[in-house]
Formats: structure tokens, C-alpha cells, sequence
């Protein structure tokens, strides 16, 4: 599988068998990542950003080092047929479990080192089949565990910083209080030298 030919299938096969709005969910697989007009990277030569910008009519100055949003191929082909696109971080995609367990059968079937591709095909076929229902619903669970952890950490974060601001807020309050009230005591408070001692007269 390549870029191309998975841009191919995605015209020809998919969204013609696809209903008039879906979600399609995405993992990052290079061929899904196949940039139109790929724009410039830190590592790219300065005259390789500069031909760029130009052929896009982007105004720049020679201190500029970023560069713009990133726009998949896929991604416009789905958009351009009303869908919509979600893409999986490695932890949250099911499917990545699915095919390290099929890889694994296929290695562990590998044991001569004399596999020829029709040989390669079957075993890499029943290694697929091999993969149950079971086996699904398990890496399901897995990612949603996963999700769930990231959704209550997130939660906590938040937590933590409303309450740092809003500990650095009265704290703030309280010291301009203090303030308040210093300078407002100062001014009844006399130097004891200025005051006559009874025991000294």
C-alpha cells in the first residue's frame, strides 16, 4: 500500500460504498498522510521555503521560520464528498493491536526462514483469522481504559491550575489588604521617643 494507491481506492472503492454523510476514522499510516502541497520543514534549504511561499503568494520577510497548516490529500477527497474525518493517536487506535497480534503469529510461523510469498499469503491469512471477537472487544476495552485515563488526568490538570490561580489571587488580595491596613495604622503610630516615659520624669 502507498499513498497512491490508497488515494485510488478512496475514490474508486470507498465513497461509492459509503452512505451521504459518515465519520471516517483515520489512523497516521504514511499513505494516509500524503500532503497536498506539501509545505517546507525546519530541515528544508532556505531556497526551498522561499520557492514555496512565492508559488502559494505567501508575503514573508527572511526572519520568518514557520510554516503553514498541514492539508492532507485524503482528508480533502472525504470533505470534498461531505464526510468527516477523526484521526487516532497510536494509543487510541484498536486496529494497531489487532495487527501486532496477527504480525506476531506470522513470526512466530516463520521458524524455517523459507517463506515464498504464496506460503507468506496463507500464513498471514489464517494469523488474520485468528484475531476473534473476543480479541476486539478486549482491545476496545484496552483504548477506552486509555481514553478514560486521559479525560481524569485532564481533569485534574484543570483542577490544579484553577486552584493555583486562585490561591495566587487571595494571596494577592490578602497582601494588598495588609498593605492597606500597614499604612493605615502607621499613621497613629508614634515613635517611644516621642512619647514622655512617667518612670523617667
Amino acid at each position: 500500500m502507498n499513498a497512491d494507491n490508497f488515494q485510488k481506492w478512496t475514490s474508486e472503492m470507498l465513497l461509492l460504498n459509503l452512505s451521504e454523510r459518515n465519520v471516517v476514522v483515520l489512523n497516521n499510516a504514511s499513505y494516509h498522510r500524503m500532503q497536498r502541497n506539501k509545505h517546507p520543514t525546519k530541515y528544508s534549504v532556505k531556497k526551498e521555503m522561499i520557492n514555496w511561499l512565492e508559488y502559494n503568494n505567501v508575503e514573508f520577510c527572511e526572519n520568518m521560520r514557520k510554516c503553514g497548516e498541514k492539508i492532507y490529500r485524503i482528508d480533502e477527497i472525504l470533505k470534498l464528498h461531505g464526510h468527516d474525518i477523526i484521526r487516532l493517536l497510536g494509543e487510541l487506535d484498536a486496529i494497531e493491536l489487532t495487527w501486532a497480534k496477527a504480525r506476531r503469529l506470522v513470526c512466530e510461523s516463520n521458524v524455517k526462514g523459507d517463506f515464498n510469498r504464496a506460503k507468506l499469503e496463507d500464513v498471514t491469512r489464517r494469523a488474520i483469522s485468528c484475531v476473534t471477537k473476543q480479541d476486539w472487544e478486549g482491545y476496545c476495552l484496552h483504548v477506552q481504559k486509555i481514553e478514560e485515563h486521559y479525560w481524569e488526568t485532564d481533569g485534574h490538570m484543570e483542577e490544579a491550575i484553577d486552584s493555583f490561580i486562585m490561591c495566587a489571587e487571595s494571596s494577592s488580595d490578602s497582601s494588598d489588604s495588609s498593605e492597606d491596613i500597614s499604612s493605615s495604622e502607621s499613621q497613629f503610630a508614634n515613635p517611644l521617643s516621642d512619647i514622655e516615659c512617667p518612670m523617667h520624669t
